[in-house]
């Protein structure tokens, strides 16, 4: 039992390690440095050298023996000549992200003279005059194409005293063996997780060691038991005695191959090599003959690793860090610890009163009153610590969970692939994005200004080249993943997002003359999918708060009976969306007035072959598609339809002047614009994600954003907290006639209506597209669809779930994946495309109003099949193990520093970064609705 208690709290102890490094940022970011800095840059001589260092005097003297050789004393005797010498210590100290890049195959052409002559920090980096040791041995090559009048020094030693000496090395060097540094590696992780070093470093309290900093204490140990593993394939002599010997002969072989006779010195101090041979080989002066007479230094001996070198000299640089740590550390428990002792000695908070019961409206339907059962009371410290557990408890859980179906995850990949899903394309490489098929094909539209000007004939402008005339550039930085999916849904995300970031820089250029620069890193734009899991506002009076993490995992643990995919009569499967009560009501209406349960409802579908019930259940207006692969959408009528529209549908309504049209309305412009869409007024019809995160990202480059309501729409909790925070609500009824007088007079002040209503809602009350754009010729009209605005399902009711299945973007298969239900696939990125059609629209608008022209408004179109269909091109990849158990840790512990605080609400920034006009959003959620009713579906 004492044991099994052992083994397991050693593997917490294992877990909670991995969880801290895996939450503790890159390599990158451990560095400050990434492995392209190391790169000789194309074109450059590997002989050039760096900028701000200083000419050689002399060659650069490269002793290239292997550990164990002699290296040591070779050391002490260059000291002695006055030699700087980077030999082990001196090397790790100063480069270590060099090695570790290196030694890791992240290096294909390195570039020495950057590292050894001094120039790439200025005067902070010392120039080596000489280097020493296996480290350099495993650059032989490149040290000689970089310095090819090097002197260079190979030394040997007999065979079986070098393994001896090496196998006594090896167990006196603690960086070889994990379990001696257990406490250090998890006292690094704290270190490294909640940035302790740089505070520490930056009061003084802990003086910088470089390589040998506490928080870079696994990279110190992979490295130093990487280069064995690159020389001899192995890291402990003891387990092939006879292969780390035949690599030390073929090591020895290798250099005198590819070194001139006279730039060699083979030296053995076991054969009384010594000053004599060092100084006739280098030359260094008369006052350096005078050391011929002195015995030559012979330094540390593999009994002394111990207690010198670097093994010894990382435990005493980071002795005080560790303290600190330990101490901080022991303040945490006892913080953590103190709302425990206040409920044991009853001065905890009292016992809180139940939560309300579930009510019945008249149509049958649960809900609760939030915050009707108690007044609400400012949390003790004793309430925060207990949310704060309840929440890592939750956490825990679903790390485990998504651990646990990793095997699952795989599964329908392999099956998916093999039934043709990925066919249409590849992810490519995430920093050259741009250069991607796919974003090429969404950086097409982007605006120019025009090369010519004709209105005869009422065609207006003649079109210019994408981005002519115009100079903001976006780059794609490649920061790794941490979403739970092996689709493309960062990559879609990002080029959406990177798309619409140019597209504000654009017209921000526009107004007032001035370019930027737009960046979009990879895991911004995935978490930007995911944006509800990381909300979280207060309650205030009935209004009982949010709390999206919980509020999502709750619902996705749960089966809906009216949001589920059936099995019908043919073996094909039909998904139906009952997500509001309506559609929910219309379901079981539709099936003779079954009870909403699994069993009932699989029942009576399983009766119908799959498209005739797709096509009477759209017909009664319910969300219902048959579940497709990509190859049989494609090949469908509404896949041909889809196929056969743009991506994003653009169309500037261009009239002649005659009969007294006006010019198309411009912006303003010049130094009183502060924002892209500054003075841009945007009225929203929308509902759950897609059409509402297209004005919210409008909102969030300047523009102001009219979320126009009613109470006869049913809400979708967290979802309309996520996709409207930041605008602001008006109340309006298209039903009375005041209601669409005061419309058409908001739409005459505004720039911008989007309508996300299924299509034909706008119209049934007057608001059609053509008549809006006849009164209103200066809007950018924007609607987005679910199945796209031609074909069969043009107009049908649907939500991502339905496009998903319509288009094949997922399987059955994908629903019973957590990873999967915890990520939008394509709500956002469509959101994110609205808005870049929106923007463009606007540019359009801008350019015609600079140009003299007429429009009779402009209309804008996305749809989620389309945006499906388009991501298809990225293709899709599964995550290994390592990297897949790094994304979902970074998922749900590694995102705090993000998060940002305003107002009532935290959430996730933007994923856009501007030079000059950085993203920003209106603090604060405003609610629409009075009463606290929230229903459970």
């Amino acid at each position: 039992r004492i044991r099994l208690m052992r083994a397991f709290a050693a593997a917490a102890l294992a877990v909670t390690v991995a969880l801290l490094y895996a939450t503790g940022g890159t390599d990158d970011a451990v560095f400050g440095s990434k492995p392209a800095d190391w790169e000789l840059p194309a074109g450059v001589s590997p002989t050039a050298p760096p900028e701000r260092s200083n000419a050689r005097t002399r060659p650069l003297i490269a002793v290239v023996g292997l550990s164990r050789t002699g290296t040591s004393s070779l050391t002490a005797a260059l000291e002695m000549l006055n030699i700087t010498v980077f030999h082990t210590m001196q090397s790790l100290i100063t480069h270590l992200d060099f090695w570790d890049y290196y030694l890791t195959g992240r290096i294909a052409r390195p570039n020495l003279r950057k590292l050894l002559d001094g120039g790439e920090n200025g005067t902070a980096t010392p120039r080596a005059d000489a280097v020493l040791d296996q480290w350099y041995a495993t650059l032989a090559p490149d040290l000689l194409r970089a310095y090819p009048d090097a002197k260079v020094i190979l030394s040997t030693r007999d065979m079986d005293k070098w393994l001896t000496s090496y196998e006594t090395y090896y167990d006196g060097s603690h960086l070889y063996h994990h379990s001696r540094q257990w406490k250090r590696l998890a006292l690094a992780a704290v270190s490294r997780t909640f940035r302790l070093g740089p505070a520490l470093r930056a009061f003084g309290l802990v003086d910088e060691a470089g390589g040998l900093d506490l928080e870079k204490l696994p990279q110190l140990m992979r490295v130093w038991r990487r280069v064995d593993e690159v020389i001899y394939g192995d890291s402990n002599p003891r387990h092939a005695k006879g292969r780390w010997a035949d690599a030390h002969r073929r090591h020895v072989a290798h250099i005198r191959s590819i070194v001139p006779r006279d730039q060699l010195l083979e030296f053995d101090v076991g054969k009384g090599h010594g000053w004599k041979e060092l100084l006739e080989f280098l030359k260094p002066g008369k006052e350096a003959a005078k050391l011929a007479s002195k015995p030559f230094p012979h330094a540390f001996s593999s009994s002394a690793v111990a207690s010198a070198g670097v093994s010894s000299t990382s435990f005493a640089v980071t002795r005080t860090h560790e303290s600190i740590v330990l101490a901080l550390l022991a303040v945490a428990l006892l913080l953590a610890a103190l709302p425990v002792l206040l409920g044991v000695l009853g001065l905890s908070e009292p016992k809180p009163p139940p939560e309300p019961k579930a009510q019945a409206d008249s149509d049958g339907f649960e809900f609760v009153m939030v915050g009707e059962a108690h007044e609400r009371r400012l949390p003790n410290l004793y309430a925060r610590a207990r949310a704060c557990l309840a929440e890592l408890r939750l956490k825990l859980w679903v790390w485990a969970r998504l651990c646990s179906e990793y095997p699952a995850l795989c599964r329908v990949f392999a099956e998916h692939k093999a039934a043709g899903y990925f066919d249409y394309g590849s992810p490519g490489d995430f920093a050259e994005l741009a250069a991607h098929v796919a974003t090429k094909q969404l950086f097409a539209y982007r605006v120019g200004r025009p090369v010519s000007h004709s209105a005869d004939d009422g065609d207006g402008a003649e079109g210019a080249p994408a981005g002519r005339g115009l100079h903001s550039t976006v780059i794609f930085d490649d920061d790794g993943s941490l979403l739970p999916t092996y689709l493309p849904v960062e990559h879609g995300a990002a080029a959406a997002v990177g798309a619409l970031g140019l597209a504000c820089a654009d017209l921000f250029e526009l107004r007032t003359g001035e370019a930027q620069q737009v960046r979009v890193a990879r895991t911004d734009a995935g978490l930007a999918t995911a944006g509800y899991l990381f909300l979280k506002i207060e309650g205030a009076g009935p209004y009982g708060g949010c709390d999206g993490f919980a509020a999502t995992i709750e619902q996705e643990g749960k089966v809906n009976p009216v949001r589920k995919a059936y099995t019908c009569a043919d073996g094909s499967a039909v998904f139906m969306h009952g997500g509001f009560p309506a559609l929910k009501q219309g379901i079981l209406d539709f099936f003779g007035g079954v009870k909403p349960t699994v069993a009932a409802i699989g029942e009576a579908a399983a009766k119908w072959e799959g498209p005739a019930l797709e096509s009477a259940m759209q017909a009664k207006g319910l969300a219902v598609t048959l579940c497709r692969t990509p190859p049989q959408f494609r090949a469908h009528a509404q896949g041909q339809a889809v196929l056969a529209s743009p991506l994003i549908d653009i169309d500037v309504r261009r009239v002649s002047p005659r009969g007294g049209t006006p010019v198309a309305r411009p912006l303003p412009a010049g130094r009183s614009v502060t924002r892209p869409l500054s003075d841009v007024l945007v009225l929203d019809f929308s509902h759950v994600i897609a059409s509402p995160v297209v004005g919210r990202s409008l909102l969030e480059h300047g523009a102001t954003v009219l979320k126009l309501v009613t109470y006869t729409r049913p809400r979708r909790h967290l979802f309309d907290e996520e996709a409207n925070a930041g605008k602001l609500t008006y109340e309006l009824s298209l039903e009375t006639e005041a209601g669409k007088a005061r419309l058409w007079a908001l739409l005459r002040a505004a720039d911008v209506l989007i309508d996300g209503y299924t299509d034909g809602v706008l119209a049934r009350h007057g608001f059609a597209i053509d008549d809006v754009l006849g009164v209103c010729p200066h809007l950018v009209y924007c609607q987005v669809a679910c199945y796209g605005f031609s074909g069969p399902f043009a107009g049908k009711k649907g939500f991502q779930q339905n496009a998903n299945f319509c288009a094949g973007v997922a399987g059955l298969e994908d629903e019973d994946l957590l990873g999967y239900q915890l990520v939008s696939q394509i709500d956002y990125a469509t959101g994110f495309l609205g808005a870049y059609a929106v923007v463009l629209g606007l540019a359009h608008r801008q350019l015609a109003a600079l140009a003299g022209e007429s429009i009779r408004g402009v209309r804008v179109r996305v749809s989620l099949c389309g945006t499906a269909t388009w991501m298809s091109q990225y293709g899709a990849t599964c995550p290994r193990l390592g990297e897949y158990l790094a994304r979902i840790t970074r998922l749900l512990f590694g995102c705090s520093h993000r998060l940002i605080r305003a107002g009532n609400m935290t959430y996730l920034p933007s994923p856009i970064r501007m030079s000059a006009t950085p993203p920003a959003r209106v603090a604060g959620f405003h609610r629409w609705w009075r009463e606290a009713k929230v229903y459970k579906l």
